[in-house]
């Protein structure tokens, strides 16, 4: 062998080494889930998520902190922050723009089910049968929960302005129930209105003194399709052995029938499940808080 071929084997070894030494370095930590580098852990909206830290270290060995970054950027922020270890039980909103590397592979099922949906109400003699006919309607009243509703107001919002439904009001009325009460009081009245809340707000407000027949009132014109329900969010700096051990420990944990489902509760805050998670949804959120011109700004 030459020596410029010995020179240019050793060259190539070298730069192969120096990648290698690169990859390792930039790689996930190795002691993650220790006294020292323990994994960082929230629930958005949750209760007693200590709990819940308890009841995973009891089940991998892994040791969990739990901390409390509030929601929309902060949530963001705090799960892609560089050398930390965090996990998330994250509002959709926050999972759609989270701009780092994250996983997810889980999400919360409530009653069952592992999305929801908006509905579209009029009054029962409105003029409107689809979400077409409110296109080019003048004086469009639109009534509303609160603006930090998915729901109520995030995804009809976005879905008005790809239908190119344009609005002269716009009506928080602070609750879901309360729209499809409005609804109820505007049979008879007249006038373009139309409100958004959950698909179900109308069961709801059937339970109401004066509004039992809710139902035969108030008229769904149109739905949404699935909202996805929270996701639980890996931050970037997980080896994939760390991730898969504590997702099979959330499994168990959320399992009603066992042992630990207390836990799950107590920190959850409500009666909830996990499923797998489906991505094709929140392109739908996406595109929807997009539409809406909503960003990470404003959750």
């Amino acid at each position: 062998m030459g020596i410029s071929s010995m020179r240019g084997r050793g060259v190539l070894i070298t730069f192969v080494v120096m990648v290698l030494m690169l990859t390792t370095a930039a790689g996930p930590a190795t002691d993650i889930g220790t006294q020292e580098n323990p994994v960082r852990l929230s629930v958005d909206a949750g209760g007693d998520v200590q709990a819940l830290a308890d009841a995973l270290f009891d089940a991998t060995g892994l040791y969990f902190d739990v901390e409390d970054p509030q929601h929309g950027a902060l949530a963001v922020d705090w799960l892609c922050d560089p050398g930390y270890s965090s996990v998330r039980v994250m509002a959709s909103p926050e999972y759609v723009f989270a701009d780092c590397r994250t996983s997810a592979r889980l999400q919360l099922t409530r009653l069952g089910s592992d999305r929801y949906f908006t509905g579209f109400y009029v009054p029962i003699d409105s003029d409107f049968d689809t979400l077409d006919d409110l296109v080019g309607v003048t004086g469009l009243e639109w009534y509303h929960p609160a603006d930090d509703s998915i729901s109520g107001y995030m995804v009809p919002k976005g879905m008005l302005a790809t239908a190119g439904v344009a609005y002269s009001g716009d009506i928080d009325l602070g609750n879901h129930t309360d729209v499809v009460k409005k609804m109820y009081d505007s049979v008879g009245i007249g006038g373009p209105v139309f409100g958004t809340a959950f698909v179900d707000a109308r069961d709801f407000v059937a339970g109401m003194e004066g509004y039992e027949d809710v139902s035969d009132q108030v008229r769904l014109l149109a739905q949404s399709p699935a909202i996805p329900t929270n996701p639980v969010v890996f931050g970037p700096d997980f080896t994939a052995n760390v991730r898969r051990q504590i997702e099979r420990a959330l499994v168990k944990i959320a399992d009603p029938d066992g042992p630990d489902y207390a836990a799950w509760q107590a920190a959850i805050a409500e009666d909830a499940g996990l499923d797998k998670l489906k991505k094709k949804e929140f392109r739908f959120l996406r595109s929807a808080l997009e539409a809406a011109g909503i960003g990470i700004g404003d959750l």
